[in-house]
């Protein structure tokens, strides 16, 4: 990374974040070594791929096989509905790519380049701290703010029984805050590093002073390939970013009655990378039913401006003196666009646009921002020198709860032995039965099962399931209910029994531990069965291909 760029940063700044940085890592990877050493009570667990998110996961998963099988465009796996293959995430495939000339498995190619992602964010969140403040302390203070930014949710999820109604943003948005980004998925990381690369760059362009035009040397490189990366992992990103950059151009434009053609060059340089994409984007979004209805699903959970406050709520607070300072007096050295972009990912956020909570990836950059700001200009001035160390070890406790929450949570009910753990962990007799089936199916078959089951279909069978995504399945809520009141009949009347059948043309039916949790299965006495594996049984429809073989 250019250091001329961002600032000087020596070596024993660069020991210190690496040092910290891999610390975060081995924090992110701890829960997999806590059930590796403790082996949980109950020997049918088994982990299928991931412990956070597990959905999503899974959803990445099986565009890494799909790549692994020689695929560039990929489909949405997850729904019954078969489509041509699409340019989603192709982050996903490449790395399914890599992953047939090296490590064979998917699950562990996707652990690896999530902490390497994650990695590459904390160094890109320091190079920005270095870019705007040359003092040591205060680029550290940024990025402790930055990469575990949090806030009260953990509180709000204790006091609600972890039930109740609402999106509390630092236990249930991952692209809020880096730390949680990068415990679910890559993409998320390396977006946060191009937003940072960004910014670094932007708060340079905007310095009062900077008349330079952009060339390669001067970080005119990076803004191409930070916009170029960000478009093909997280394009939603890049509209609160660039509405912050032309306010903050046609703000200093109108304040200086003058056009700077420098800016507009710039702006040119982080933009236009990215429009071949975005334009692809936007054609798909218009034409392809499948992609319109993954848009509107995957923009419900925006959170309420109250329970993002709390989410957000430690440095929010402790910047307030620094936000306030912004805007009365709007400067142009780092306050101005850093105020606009947070602004501008608040406003898009909940305007009725189907993308809502994505707008949010990258907030906690700003919100540090100004709390270091204040930090260094307000607080250090009230806090006396012999208590600041205390003061900052209380702040980073403070932090700490709501990443241990949503960090620990899933490893809680493992460890139990509950019978009703989510879906990031199968009965064994499940893996045996995936593998059956991967050696008997075929990719355009559809298999119904619990939702949990389903969400592991797309990837360890590479068929799929009728339900087994909330985004990524088609008519998701619809879906879920029928296939819920399916396995809850307590009637074989074939009338009932068939509609989904036939419904989603449905080849194969599973019954195990988890379909059974849901009632009588009363449904599968008009079906066949072929095969049982543990407590897990395989039933056909005579829409199945095996009986026509």
């Amino acid at each position: 990374m250019q250091s001329a760029l961002t600032g000087h940063i020596d070596r024993t700044e660069w020991r210190w974040v690496t040092g910290i940085s891999i610390g975060l890592l081995i924090l992110l990877f701890s829960p997999f070594i806590i059930l590796a050493l403790l082996n949980p009570p109950d020997e049918d667990w088994q982990f299928v791929g991931a412990l956070h998110d597990y959905q999503d996961t899974a959803a990445h998963l099986s565009r890494i096989q799909q790549g692994a099988n020689g695929d560039l465009l990929v489909e949405f796996m997850h729904t019954s509905e078969r489509h041509d293959g699409l340019l989603i995430h192709p982050i996903y495939p490449l790395l399914g790519q890599l992953s047939r000339v090296t490590i064979q498995s998917p699950t562990v190619v996707f652990h690896i380049f999530r902490l390497i992602a994650a990695l590459f964010m904390f160094l890109s969140i320091y190079q920005l701290g270095a870019s705007i403040w040359t003092r040591t302390r205060t680029r550290r203070i940024f990025f402790i703010l930055a990469t575990m930014g949090a806030g009260f949710g953990w509180l709000y999820a204790l006091a609600t029984s972890l039930t109740g109604d609402g999106i509390v943003p630092d236990i249930d948005l991952p692209q809020i805050s880096p730390l949680f980004s990068a415990g679910v998925n890559i993409n998320y990381p390396i977006a946060t590093a191009c937003l940072a690369l960004l910014a670094a760059v932007i708060v340079r362009i905007f310095r009062p002073g900077n008349l330079t035009e952009p060339n390669i040397d001067n970080g005119g490189t990076i803004a191409f390939l930070s916009s170029l990366t960000l478009a093909f992992v997280y394009p939603d990103a890049l509209l609160p970013l660039n509405t912050a950059y032309l306010l903050c151009m046609l703000t200093h434009w109108g304040l200086r009655r003058k056009i700077f053609i420098e800016e507009l060059r710039w702006w040119l340089w982080i933009i236009v990378p990215a429009l071949p994409v975005i334009t692809y984007n936007l054609i798909i979004a218009m034409n392809n039913e499948i992609v319109q209805m993954w848009l509107i699903q995957r923009g419900q959970a925006t959170p309420s401006p109250i329970l993002l406050m709390i989410g957000v709520a430690i440095p929010l607070v402790i910047g307030l003196p620094s936000l306030w300072r912004a805007v009365r007096r709007f400067e142009a050295d780092g306050d101005r666009f850093m105020l606009l972009w947070l602004l501008a990912m608040l406003i898009l956020t909940y305007l009725p646009l189907v993308l809502n909570q994505y707008f949010l990836l990258g907030l906690m950059l700003p919100l540090a921002y100004f709390a270091t700001r204040a930090v260094e200009d307000v607080w250090m001035s009230v806090i006396r020198r012999r208590y600041r160390g205390i003061a900052y070890a209380i702040a980073v406790v403070m932090l700490l709860p709501s990443h241990v929450m949503w960090l620990f949570l899933p490893v809680i009910p493992i460890l139990q032995g509950w019978s009703n753990v989510s879906g990031n962990v199968l009965e064994q007799s499940y893996t045996v039965t995936f593998g059956w089936l991967s050696d008997n199916v075929q990719s355009e078959d559809v298999i119904l099962s619990s939702p949990e089951v389903g969400a592991w279909i797309p990837y360890w069978v590479q068929a799929h399931p009728v339900y087994g995504h909330p985004d990524e399945t088609i008519n998701a809520d619809v879906k879920f209910n029928e296939v819920v009141e399916w396995y809850k009949s307590t009637t074989s009347d074939a009338a009932i029994c068939e509609r989904v059948v036939i419904k989603y043309n449905v080849q194969l039916v599973l019954v195990g531990s988890r379909e059974r949790l849901y009632g009588d299965n009363a449904c599968v006495q008009n079906l066949v069965q072929i095969a049982t594996f543990g407590d897990v049984d395989i039933y056909v429809t005579n829409n199945a291909r095996i009986l026509q073989d």
